[in-house]
């Protein structure tokens, strides 16, 4: 319902553990509606946010004949949104990109603040972009998953960013 008509092609990049967990379910979501569904997957870890993952995300989404109103559905935490988000925004030029975040931090930041990228040898973040998705769509169930700890890491950002926003300096 929040993608147009046009759009006949799903990309579902997730990293392998998430997959495994909520693939299934996203997949059959997605599909149920007339998408294809094209599953995208790379090792789990801050490890895999770099060029050589970014470029096999890449070549499998255009191996599989992607086309302008093809949609990048990013399953996971902000890893996977940076990742997915990054080749979605230089794929064809900008391809459509929904994010399903499945970590407390990936719900309240990394999937709605529409930055993405990946890291190099000489640091963070140093190829990226600013790619909006054009919906989140955060299910509370995909955090049932999740450790108590980091579920609880996850709420102490939500606290810091709100103290940030009530204290700015």
């Amino acid at each position: 319902e929040l993608l147009p008509a046009s759009c006949r092609q799903a990309f579902l990049v997730s990293d392998a553990r998430v997959l495994g967990l909520h693939g299934d379910a996203v997949r059959a979501v997605l599909q149920a509606t007339g998408l294809a569904v094209t599953a995208v997957s790379f090792p789990p870890g801050e490890t895999s946010k770099n060029r050589a993952t970014l470029a096999r995300i890449q070549d499998r989404i255009l191996s599989a004949q992607c086309d302008r109103e093809s949609v990048v559905v990013a399953l996971g935490g902000g890893v996977t949104t940076d990742l997915a988000g990054f080749a979605a925004a230089t794929l064809l030029r900008g391809l459509r990109l929904v994010n399903v975040p499945t970590t407390v931090i990936g719900a309240v930041d990394a999937a709605i603040g529409g930055k993405c990228g990946v890291d190099t040898p000489r640091g963070k973040n140093l190829l990226g972009a600013f790619w909006w998705p054009a919906c989140v769509v955060a299910d509370t169930d995909l955090l049932a998953t999740l450790p108590p700890k980091e579920v609880r890491a996850g709420l102490a950002e939500v606290v810091k960013a709100g103290a940030n926003v009530l204290m700015p300096n």
